[in-house]
């Protein structure tokens, strides 16, 4: 694009762009665009919804649309605009100054382009209106870009406030004709006006004197101030601020003609010594006035090396021991902490990365000193940069108060039981309470401020992903704890060791942050290499400079050269056993440059906390969809809102990922399609590494350990390659049905009879279709209120009597079986089998042991449209028991053959009958059932040999103990006859005849036991 047109018209402007894309010249913009030379301003409004000029006419006009100042609408409805159209659209738009209202409606967009103008909405916080009617972008990014569209009108409502505030402001000070100071009040008073929020600290009597260049440190700030930070929103903690406060709190001060001084950080909770309870008073001086000629930072020009401060308080210095850690030179820790700070007024923002985003800490300049008017701890570094005591300041904020700093404060604090979990501590949020004026000493409790640790500091200041490592449990493994550490080294991980209280080896400092540096093995040999400017002592033993083993080893020696001539003067060697013996945490921080990082905020909430996988509400959990088109490399991290700031319910939690092309529903089922699954630990944050070895869709399901808990939590994805990524709700996916049912009297496993059945079809036009819909169905069968049940599921083709779907009865058969659960003691099962639209099924569920009573909750998940449920009522059933005492007939005659007669008293209906042999005489026994025609001798039995003429139905001849037929009367009759045969000829038993209809509308008796 252009980039000076000086002196052009904007109608020459679109001429030149016009010829630049090669596009032909619209009239009608001609004509409304002016003649006149640089007459931009005049354009507030550009319509082309009754001017069609295409995607690729679009283009010349954008570069008049990035001049025109003062334009507050665009209007491209109906512009057929493509994927190249929208980036370029939004590259104009980005960075506009007065664009409010955006008309893309009516065109086809892609999902990309829903991206780019979400990400578009998010940069220019003065968009607050995108049209997207018939846009066809996705509905969840639709939810998505308003959402954003909303913060940025909320956006545009506090500028204005805060505008108002300033002019308000200045206007009384005019008005007062400049006198800013407002006269000291008295003890009681100061007390009544501490207790507000907002309100700064009137200095103390015996402390006055020493502050009288100062005079604002003697004013209380006016209700304004507070109103202006007020407008400022802090979702984690009053001291967090969301947006950047400190231009504005400059600009207050500049208007009133004085320093900021902070109220939310007081004086009187600043401790002289670690250790001490009780604490006396002290001063607080503005850096600039102890140290004229210094500077935050190093100035144009001068030396950008990031020299740290070497007076500086010891139990401290992990903090600076972090920042090593993190920032390479001056530069970068200018542009990730101190974004914004104003000297002259003493105001300092610094940025911070806490719940998945930089959030503000803003503090003064004022700082504590000793009645020796020194201050108490950081120096600047060699009294010219004065960035450490600033930073050291807003961290005590942060943390609660200086305290916090203290290593080991922060050590006594962290349970010394815990395995590899990410930062598991649970700290109080407690903050500090006014009081009535400035008292000479005060009580101050280890709960009053907030515990933190390296790796969350780490993650402060980084952005990155802290995770601590204790070294002292009974769980640890030090050969795999090695191989972590070779691996963390590798891929540049930021590493922090803690030593121990005590029993530190010769040369290494107690309570004490060194950097881990190198991790190293050669051959057999484990060695790593440390770092602190801060020890007052220096390593003396095995593989210390002076160490005779480099003279021994020469291997080792060589392969170590270059890092040992590379190292600061500061670094060691150590061996990795002398490292175990002697530290007890290591802290780490990923950070991920070069990997594309996401960022989702969501919460589990009394319908959206599903519980653990192994909980069959797993699947109400939120679920995350991640698509990819390579194999990458990732890192996910799960956490909940930093409990530094916020106390939470959530016990423990976990996460998920599958491979599954749908929205999973059951951990169990889908275990064959598990990347990663974590077990439930009881900590804040949970992360997980590793490689997606095909492409494809992904499902990040995290799960907490209690059914309908409700907490926020943070999902912080880095991939290596591009990616897809939405936030996914069952309806989108699956269509859902949920029924009840219960079972008196369970039957057999495997069988149809006295067990559940439900049938299943789907809804469907009446008129023949040419195509079959095919689709997966998940049912899903829990026992809530007996868990020490067997559950069996079966999925089968459904049975028919005639037109009429009807039970399953007897044994399974394994033709008709579509798919089946394992059978196991558990409160749920899960089957899952792909379905046709225009068959009918049948579902069976199997309870054991038989004979129980269960209540059955059923879920059912179908991607097939309109599934419908029928529950099938239990048949009635009837029973009688025979014997053959004297052994039986022949297989084709009555002799000896026990007798039985059904009377039907409803036509057409259909008959299960079942032969269960349940005593003989022989080892090897082979049984056949036979039902005949009997109408008109009803009471009557036959005799001789079984007429061929008069037999319905006959059973299978087989060699078990179990046997039945299935019968559908075709017209009526009065009385039907079974003869049960038992062989060999002669044998002696006894069996049950079992006869189950739909309804019990019949009779049964035995006519013979002979």
């Amino acid at each position: 694009m252009v980039v000076s047109l000086s002196g052009y018209s904007p109608r020459e402007v679109y001429e030149v762009e016009c010829a630049k894309f090669n596009c032909k010249k619209n009239s009608a913009i001609c004509n409304f665009l002016s003649e006149r030379p640089d007459d931009f301003k005049s354009i507030s409004v550009i319509d082309l919804s009754k001017n069609f000029v295409g995607p690729k006419g679009v283009l010349p006009l954008l570069e008049v649309v990035r001049l025109c100042e003062n334009l507050e609408l665009l209007n491209l409805c109906g512009q057929q605009l493509d994927k190249n159209a929208i980036d370029a659209l939004c590259l104009v738009l980005r960075s506009h100054p007065t664009v409010i209202h955006l008309n893309l409606s009516a065109n086809p967009l892609s999902m990309s382009a829903g991206t780019s103008l979400l990400l578009l909405a998010k940069d220019n916080p003065l968009i607050q209106h995108i049209n997207l009617t018939d846009s066809f972008i996705k509905p969840s990014v639709l939810l998505a870009i308003n959402a954003q569209l909303e913060r940025n009108r909320e956006y545009r409502g506090k500028e204005a406030d805060r505008a108002d505030i300033i002019s308000n402001v200045q206007r009384n000070e005019k008005l007062n004709g400049g006198d800013v100071r407002i006269p000291l009040q008295t003890s009681q008073e100061r007390g009544e006006v501490l207790s507000r929020p907002m309100q700064p600290i009137v200095q103390d009597q015996n402390v006055t004197s020493r502050e009288t260049d100062d005079q604002a440190y003697d004013s209380l700030y006016p209700h304004d101030l507070g109103a202006l930070l007020a407008s400022f929103t802090h979702e984690v903690h009053d001291v967090l601020f969301d947006e950047d406060p400190t231009s504005y709190v400059a600009k207050y001060c500049s208007v009133r003609r004085t320093c900021f001084h902070d109220a939310d950080f007081r004086a009187d909770r600043v401790p002289l010594r670690r250790g001490v309870r009780r604490w006396d008073a002290f001063a607080w001086r503005r850096v600039s006035k102890l140290f004229p000629s210094a500077t935050l930072l190093p100035e144009a020009g001068e030396d950008k090396t990031l020299v740290f401060p070497r007076e500086c308080f010891q139990a401290y210095s992990w903090v600076f021991t972090c920042v090593e850690a993190v920032f390479k030179d001056a530069a970068i820790l200018r542009d990730t902490l101190f974004t914004s700070y104003d000297v002259d007024h003493g105001v300092y923002g610094i940025r911070v990365y806490v719940d998945g985003r930089w959030r503000y800490v803003i503090v003064d300049d004022y700082l504590p000193v000793n009645e020796k008017n020194e201050l108490m701890f950081t120096k600047p570094v060699d009294n010219k940069y004065f960035w450490p005591c600033i930073l050291e300041k807003a961290l005590a904020k942060m943390y609660g108060g200086y305290l916090a700093l203290d290593i080991e404060f922060i050590l006594e604090s962290v349970p010394r039981a815990l395995s590899m979990t990410p930062e598991a501590t649970t700290p109080t949020n407690t903050p500090l309470l006014a009081s009535n004026g400035f008292p000479n000493t005060v009580e101050c409790r280890d709960d009053d401020v907030r515990r933190t640790s390296c790796a969350k500091t780490l993650q402060d200041l980084s952005g990155g992903v802290g995770i601590t490592r204790f070294l002292r449990t009974a769980e640890f493994q030090k050969d795999e704890w090695w191989a972590s550490m070779l691996d963390m080294s590798r891929s540049g991980a930021i590493m922090v060791g803690i030593t121990d209280f005590e029993n530190a080896l010769p040369g290494i400092e107690t309570a004490h942050a060194y950097r881990i540096t190198h991790v190293q093995q050669v051959g057999g040999i484990k060695l790593v290499m440390l770092s602190s400017q801060w020890s007052p002592q220096q390593w003396k033993g095995d593989w210390s400079d002076d160490s005779c083993l480099w003279q021994s080893h020469r291997d080792v020696s060589m392969t170590l050269r270059k890092k040992r001539l590379a190292g600061d003067h500061f670094g060691f060697w150590m061996s990795y056993n002398d490292f175990l013996s002697v530290f007890i945490q290591v802290h780490i921080c990923h950070v991920f440059n070069g990997f594309t990082q996401h960022v989702v905020e969501c919460e589990w909430g009394r319908d959206t906390a599903g519980g653990p996988c192994f909980d069959h509400h797993w699947h109400l959990n939120p679920h995350f969809k991640l698509r990819l088109s390579e194999n990458t490399l990732f890192f996910i991290n799960l956490s909940l809102p930093d409990t530094r700031f916020a106390p939470t319910c959530v016990k423990a939690m976990g996460m998920h990922i599958l491979n599954s092309p749908r929205y999973p529903v059951c951990y169990l089922h889908n275990t064959q399609d598990c990347v990663v699954a974590t077990d439930y630990v009881e900590t804040d944050s949970i992360s997980v590494e590793g490689n997606f070895t095909k492409e494809g869709v992904y499902w990040i399901v995290p799960s907490a350990d209690l059914t309908g808990v409700m907490s926020r939590f943070i999902l912080r994805m880095f991939v290596s390659s591009p990616f897809v990524f939405s936030s996914e709700v069952i309806g989108n996916h699956w269509n859902t049905l949920k029924f009840s049912d219960i079972i008196e009297c369970s039957g057999e496993f495997c069988a149809g009879d006295d067990n559940a059945q439900v049938l299943i079809r789907f809804l469907t036009n009446d008129k023949i279709r040419e195509e079959v819909s095919v689709g997966p169905i998940v049912v899903k069968v829990a026992t809530p209120e007996d868990k020490n049940l067997a559950i069996g599921l079966f999925l089968v083709h459904s049975s028919f009597a005639g037109s009429k779907a009807s039970r399953t009865l007897g044994v399974v058969d394994k033709g008709d079986i579509v798919a089946s659960s394992p059978y196991a003691v558990t409160d749920r099962a899960y089957i899952m089998a792909d379905v046709c639209d225009n068959d009918v099924y049948t579902l069976i569920t199997c309870i054991s042991p038989t004979g129980s009573r269960a209540e059955i909750e059923y879920t059912l998940w179908s991607a097939i449209p309109s599934p419908q449920h029928t529950i099938l009522p239990v048949w009635g059933r009837k029973s009688v028991t025979v014997s053959w005492p004297e052994g039986s007939g022949s297989f084709y005659g009555v002799k000896n053959n026990p007798q039985i007669e059904i009377c039907p008293e409803r036509d057409f209906d259909t008959f299960v009958i079942k032969m269960n042999l349940v005593e003989c005489n022989v080892t090897d026994p082979a049984i056949v059932l036979f039902v005949l025609q009997n109408a008109g001798n009803k009471g009557d039995g036959i005799k001789g040999k079984i007429p061929a003429n008069q037999v319905l139905k006959r059973s299978q001849y087989v060699r078990h103990h179990f046997v039945q037929c299935e019968l559908q009367l075709l017209e009526p009759t009065d009385s039907l006859l079974v003869i049960p045969c038992l062989q060999p000829t002669g044998s002696k038993g006894a069996c049950a005849i079992t006869v189950s209809t739909e309804t019990s509308d019949f009779s049964v008796r035995v006519l013979s036991s002979v």
